[in-house]
């Protein structure tokens, strides 16, 4: 008799990052985890549920994906983040899940480079800063739950597709870019889709969870490299005195975490990972 497949509920599934992971994962997951999308609007495809409905109304579940959040607004807006995280927690101490893994995101850091997760916190932004708040939020929840579900705060890089510079290129031909007096462009940390879906799986198998680890490929790229292999022109401007012309994070812990996972991508896979996910062309 098979084995039967361990289920994953996925929250924040009408996201873009949600749909990202639901088209990809039959492609790498869909043979050990059936995966549950779950949407608080009624617009989303898959359940509909929210923080203050019943668990009762959701299938079980092993783990719980906690992709959902927000990324812009007042602080009171981007407070929800806390929120949306220890509502995460409850709900798979409430389900009997395993372990959580939380979006958090390399904007709790300074700028700098090869930043490490025991790097100090320094965000710069609000959206940084609301992260941390989430993070802090989730230390003191398990302090509270010492025998509660394992969870991981993923600190993850710019997810290809998903951020500004992909989102610059979706409908143009050529993107502007910011130009250093080196003559280089803006370097950042990046992952590919289809490699951030592998990373899920492997965090959802690792025997030992790691509290936090930065998510992103061994290869940082200077955003030109992205822009070409797109097949995009290129309009440069001078960078602003205020441009930071590198943030990237150190992915020594994530490779020892996953050492099954390639994470050695070039330019040209980071494009094509964005284009399988179905949300950027």
């Amino acid at each position: 008799m098979p084995t039967p497949l361990k289920s994953v509920l996925l929250l924040g599934a009408s996201g873009k990052l949600g749909r990202m992971v639901t088209a990809l994962w039959p492609s790498y997951a869909s043979t050990r985890y059936q995966l549950v999308p779950v949407c608080r609007s009624t617009g989303g495809r898959g359940v509909r549920w929210q923080p203050g409905m019943s668990h009762a109304d959701l299938p079980r579940a092993d783990a719980i994906l906690a992709l959902w959040g927000v990324t812009a607004g007042r602080e009171t807006a981007l407070d929800e983040n806390v929120s949306l995280a220890l509502a995460a927690q409850n709900l798979a101490l409430n389900m009997g899940a395993k372990r959580v893994l939380h979006c958090s995101s390399m904007a709790i850091y300074p700028p700098g480079t090869t930043l490490k997760e025991s790097t100090p916190a320094a965000p710069s932004t609000s959206y940084g800063q609301s992260k941390l708040r989430m993070e802090r939020a989730v230390a003191q929840w398990h302090r509270q739950h010492p025998q509660g579900p394992a969870s991981c705060l993923m600190r993850i890089g710019n997810i290809a597709g998903a951020d500004s510079l992909f989102e610059a290129m979706k409908d143009s031909d050529s993107v502007t870019l910011d130009r250093f007096a080196t003559g280089h462009s803006p370097r950042r940390s990046y992952i590919s889709p289809t490699v951030f879906v592998r990373v899920l799986v492997g965090l959802l198998e690792v025997p030992v969870l790691p509290d936090c680890l930065n998510i992103a490929g061994n290869t940082s790229f200077e955003m030109h490299e992205l822009t070409r292999a797109a097949g995009r022109a290129i309009n440069w401007k001078t960078a602003p005195d205020d441009s930071i012309p590198e943030v990237t994070l150190c992915t020594e812990l994530l490779s020892n975490t996953l050492p099954g996972v390639d994470l050695d991508d070039t330019a040209q896979d980071v494009i094509d990972g964005a284009r399988a996910s179905g949300v950027w062309a």
